[in-house]
């Protein structure tokens, strides 16, 4: 069987959301072989086509491929086979990351429907995430399993000590996900997964291009019987495409796994650095702004249990951040935060006659040391990386979580329900229940139908308590944000033909955003929250196989369209709103996979978005602020890249036709940017691999 055919083969199934697999830290079981996925958005199809289908793919990745008739997945506490959740995830492969033409982990998911990525440096510098008009701050983030959202701001959520290039898949849940995963999971969760290849190997990859743009990345696998250990390392920097907008970034990461007799145990350590420009970032008065951060992260899962499975984690994170901000030739204000996450968590499986039943905990300890956020505190803590600076306020705030779920499968009818139990100690101690329920329902072989409603929170920031500066000030009475969101739709697959259509609808209470009251003066934004606040929103992707359609051979092998709405509905009073209101409305994306000639192929990568919402827009002459609204505006991205079995060379061109554009508040854009490179993949000679 050749690979085409086990590509339409592929094709003939689909994905559900689950949460992540009771092994290797994953919503996948990375060692079965050959992927069956119908993909829920139309970003993620084109993504797949124009990674899966390239002509020349060595057989080890063929073979890593996953079969999702035989593994188990979960967006639930307890694993199922994927056929029996009623929920959705979006899955992006590594030979889809390979194709696309991008150059990070934020730049790749601005492809998925309902994903919202508002960029304020390139190549993931720095970006905020948002899912289905949530914020930034709405958006629940893990590596590996293994929650690593930051406290202090949703800004810093994606600091991950990894690229793109060594990341084995990513996947995003769109919707609440409370029950299964805890606060903060509020409008869905991306969880980025790596694992190493079956056999020894190095992979090198290095790239340039403008603006002074250069980028190293090695990552190496070593297998013995029994463990298998990942290694990154990757070190990217650029001059900047307009002034204080240069940065220096390097990160390393380390992944093992090692399987014992009774139980199974995942490890990674990882440490990111970044050093950047940051104009306009925080404050549209004042160019000249510059932050560094230093991100380090350890973990350790375990897997053991038969009848009864077993599954505990311990992790810590912490986030040291430095951001300077030139007010004049004789001042420049400095903020200094250092934050620390502890957190452990257990979850048991039980089998039983009438289904599976889940139980869990999750304890999470999050503190924040800083000149300028917290209360004061009496021993003050020095500053890591700097011998002078004494950090002399804080905050510590604890938060348990229990679990509790039952799953009934039956030959058409899923069924799903449990509850999150929350007790934080920000909240004086109060506890409150997060019940949710899912349920599908396959009308014919092809078709289903779907059916959810979820119960979510989000516990405020410490940037959303304590921020302070001349025109922006926290709120320490904040409460926790609250939705209720219904969701339903239809899901088909043919090899032809895939299609997708969904609709929500979230009802918030108490949702947190910044706001001003417009007949105030001097404007000074501040946290509240307001009263409340609705999102409908409906989901459409079409994903055409014209090899399937047309010829084997057509020069045109898939296209893939996918369209997201939202609209917010409000009601907040006589206030001015920063983030809330700032929804992106219109999405619209087409993804087009050509095969040129024989090796040699592209991806062309289309997208439209119309954002509603205003921006500030500071006036040095007048001393004034004005609001403008946002523009609506295509971009055009295309990757040309040429593949040998072992050697890729591969040439990116983003923004082709050089648009203006803003992604949030006054920060632009870069213009057109051209990148090439090449990669060479190693494979060593096949070893035992570890078995699940």
């Amino acid at each position: 069987m050749n690979f085409e055919d086990i590509y339409i083969r592929e094709m003939k199934s689909y994905i559900c959301f689950k949460h992540w697999l009771r092994k290797k830290y994953s919503l996948l079981d990375r060692n079965k072989r050959i992927a069956k996925a119908f993909v829920l958005t139309a970003t993620y199809i084109i993504l797949m086509q124009s990674g899966i289908t390239r002509a020349q793919t060595d057989t080890v990745r063929i073979n890593k491929k996953i079969d999702l008739d035989e593994i188990e997945v979960i967006g639930q506490r307890s694993p199922a086979l994927y056929s029996e959740i009623s929920r959705i995830v979006t899955v992006i492969t590594r030979d889809q990351i390979e194709s696309a033409p991008v150059h990070s982990i934020q730049e790749l998911l601005e492809y998925i429907t309902g994903v919202d990525v508002r960029q304020r440096g390139m190549f993931g510098i720095q970006a905020d995430i948002n899912i289905r008009a949530s914020s930034f701050d709405q958006v629940l983030i893990l590596l590996n399993g293994i929650n690593i959202s930051d406290p202090h701001t949703g800004h810093f959520s994606m600091n991950l000590p990894l690229d793109a290039e060594s990341v084995e898949r990513i996947e995003i849940l769109s919707g609440p996900a409370a029950r299964v995963l805890g606060a903060n999971a509020f409008a869905g969760a991306i969880n980025i997964v790596t694992s190493a290849k079956e056999t020894d190997n190095i992979s090198l990859s290095a790239s340039s291009g403008q603006y002074g743009f250069s980028k190293l990345n090695a990552t190496g696998t070593m297998v013995t019987e029994k463990s298998n250990n990942f290694l990154s390392l990757s070190k990217s920097m650029s001059n900047g495409y307009t002034d204080f907008t240069d940065f220096d970034r390097y990160n390393l990461f380390y992944h093992g796994e090692l399987q014992s007799d009774d139980a199974n145990f995942n490890y990674q350590v990882g440490y990111d650095y970044k050093d950047f420009g940051a104009n306009s970032f925080y404050s549209s008065k004042y160019r000249e702004q510059y932050e560094t951060t230093k991100t380090t992260f350890a973990a350790i899962k375990a897997n053991t249990g038969n009848k009864v499975k077993i599954t505990p984690s311990v992790y810590w994170r912490r986030l040291n951040d430095h951001y300077s901000m030139v007010i004049d030739t004789s001042y420049t204000f400095h903020a200094y935060n250092l934050t620390d996450i502890f957190g452990a968590n257990l979850n048991f499986t039980i089998k039983t006659p009438i289904g599976k039943t889940a139980l869990g905990f999750d304890y999470r300890t999050e503190n924040i040391y800083s000149n300028n956020r917290g209360f004061e505190i009496s021993d003050s803590i020095r500053m890591p990386g700097y011998k002078d600076i004494y950090l002399k306020r804080g905050y510590v705030r604890s938060n348990l979580e229990y679990f509790i779920e039952h799953n009934i499968y039956l030959k058409k009818f899923c069924f799903s329900a449990g509850a999150m139990l929350n007790w934080s100690s920000t909240f004086k101690n109060k506890i409150k229940l997060y019940p949710g329920i899912d349920l599908s329902y396959n009308l014919f072989e092809f078709l289903k139908i779907y059916g959810s409603i979820n119960n979510t929170l989000r516990i405020p920031t410490f940037t959303d308590m304590f921020y302070e500066a001349p025109d922006t000030y926290g709120n320490i009475d904040l409460k926790p944000e609250k939705a209720t969101t219904i969701e339903s739709g239809l899901k088909a697959t043919l090899p032809e033909l895939r299609a997708q259509l969904s609709f929500y609808h979230r009802i918030g209470t108490d949702i947190i955003d910044w706001v001003w009251e417009q007949d105030t003066s001097p404007r000074r934004w501040h946290a509240e929250n307001i009263a409340d606040l609705s999102v409908s929103g409906m989901e459409l992707s079409v994903f055409f196989n014209l090899n399937e359609i047309i010829s084997p051979d057509f020069f045109i092998k898939h296209l893939h369209f996918n369209y997201s709405y939202s609209n917010i509905t409000k009601s907040i009073g006589d206030y001015e709103s920063k983030y809330a209101l700032d929804n992106l409305k219109h999405k619209l994306t087409n993804i087009t996979l050509i095969r040129i000639y024989r090796r040699l192929e592209a991806s062309i990568y289309i997208i439209y978005q119309y954002r509603e919402g205003k921006y500030d827009v500071y006036n040095p002459s007048t001393f004034e602020y004005t609001l403008k609204p946002y523009k609506s505006f295509w971009l055009v991205n295309a990757k040309l890249h040429w593949r040998r079995k072992r050697l890729t060379f591969f040439a990116e061109a983003s923004n082709i036709f050089n648009v203006t554009y803003r992604d949030i508040s006054n920060v632009i854009q870069p213009g057109r940017w051209i990148t090439g490179g090449v990669r060479v993949y190693i494979d060593f000679p096949l070893k035992t691999k570890i078995q699940d």
